[in-house]
Formats: C-alpha cells, sequence, structure tokens
C-alpha cells in the first residue's frame, strides 16, 4: 500500500549556542486514508551551514553536521584502534566513543575528520591515509535531525610526528586517548568491556557509545 510523507512546518522554541530546540508539523498518508497530521519535537544543531528556513517544509536536508573516526594505528608491526573516553555532562557518565567532532563552517568532511584526530587524539594523517567515508548516518532519529559521517583512516604510529602524539584539547575537554589492540578483531569488543570493567572498578561509570559497540560486535561475531 503506498505511503506518502511530506513535512509542513517548522518552529524554533528555543536557541543555545550549539542547539535548537523546535516543534516541526508533518502528514501521513497511507493509501487512499485521510493524512494524519502530526507535531514532532525535535533538537537542531545549530553550528551547520544550511539556512533554518530549509527545513520547513519537504523535502529537508540532510545536514551532515559531524564527524567520527575509525582510526586505525599500526605501531611497532601491531594494529590498535583509536578510542576515546571523556566525561558526557547530559549522561553524567564516561563515554567510551569513536574519536569525533563537528565541522566547522567551509570544511570538507575529510578535512574535519583529519582536524579532529589531530585535536582530540594527537596523531597526524594526511588525504592519502583516508580509506573511505561514509553516507550520512543519522543518530537519534526520534529526537533530532543531526547527521554524522563515518572516515576510516589508517595512521602511520612508526611515523615521527606520531610517536609521542600530542591532544590539543578545548578548555571544557577532557579526552582520555584509548588504544584498543586490533589484530585479533574478535577480541576487540571483549578488550573494550574490559576497559569499562576497570573504569568501573576504579569508581567510574561508563556507557559505551552504540556505534562503537555495534562495529565490535561485528568483529566478535564474525
Amino acid at each position: 500500500m503506498k505511503r506518502a510523507y511530506h513535512r509542513t512546518n517548522i518552529e524554533k522554541v528555543a536557541e543555545g549556542k550549539f542547539q535548537r530546540f523546535c516543534f516541526l508539523n508533518y502528514e501521513s498518508r497511507v493509501g487512499d486514508q485521510n493524512p494524519y497530521k502530526g507535531c514532532w519535537e525535535i533538537t537542531q544543531r545549530t553550528t551547520r551551514e544550511t539556512p533554518f528556513d530549509a527545513f520547513k517544509q519537504s523535502p529537508c536536508p540532510i545536514p551532515v553536521d559531524a564527524v567520527e573516526m575509525t582510526a586505525i594505528v599500526s605501531k611497532g608491526g601491531s594494529k590498535f584502534l583509536v578510542l576515546v573516553g571523556q566525561y558526557r555532562p547530559p549522561l553524567d557518565a564516561v563515554a567510551l566513543e569513536f574519536p569525533a567532532g563537528l565541522i566547522d563552517k567551509g570544511e570538507s568532511v575529510t578535512t574535519a575528520a583529519l582536524r579532529e584526530l589531530k585535536e582530540e587524539t594527537g596523531y597526524t594523517a594526511f588525504e592519502e591515509d583516508v580509506v573511505s567515508t561514509s553516507k550520512p548516518m543519522c543518530y537519534e532519529p526520534g529526537m533530532t535531525d543531526s547527521c554524522g559521517s563515518m572516515v576510516h583512516i589508517n595512521v602511520d604510529g612508526d611515523r615521527e610526528d606520531n610517536i609521542s602524539p600530542k591532544q590539543t584539547l578545548d578548555d571544557c575537554e577532557d579526552i582520555e586517548i584509548i588504544l584498543l589492540p586490533f589484530d585479533n578483531k574478535k577480541e576487540a569488543l571483549k578488550n573494550a568491556l574490559g576497559y569499562v570493567t576497570q573504569k568501573e572498578q576504579d569508581g567510574h561509570r561508563v556507557v559505551i557509545d552504540a556505534k562503537l559497540y555495534t562495529f565490535l560486535s561485528a568483529f566478535s561475531l564474525y
């Protein structure tokens, strides 16, 4: 049976430095039934370049606001997946995640990924080290229209400038770098859960990012 959906309006309710809260109106129709008219609560990033009015009616843009990196470091003949642990105020817990960050105005996905990798982890990579970039991926589609792109990067950990990487963090950032052994990919999830257990024993609460858990779980199963 044919289904049709379209947006009819979006209205700002409140706006901060990085996010805005909105009500959006939409209609959905199944077959020849009368359309359902609904209202939804969503959040949006304010850092995107796309003007707000572009989201008022269908077809709306699908903006890529952020990048996340699956960065594999080759070091001393072994491979490691670069992860970060950082305190996330909304969770009041440390989140174990891929390195990630927002795309600055005028940046490409690749440029943003290389910059954020350097800032958060200290590791330097170049465009030729970028293996792939994904299409837009949604995070919490029931809550926000924010999307990101996953960028896979191979990092030469034996290169001189990567032997002792130094982070360049913002004042509000406190990020721990975790090099997760990745030679035996089937053990990667077990090793990540071991990190969580160790942090909990040290008195911290830790939550694993869902994308990271899914990524590692796939390797553990096959």
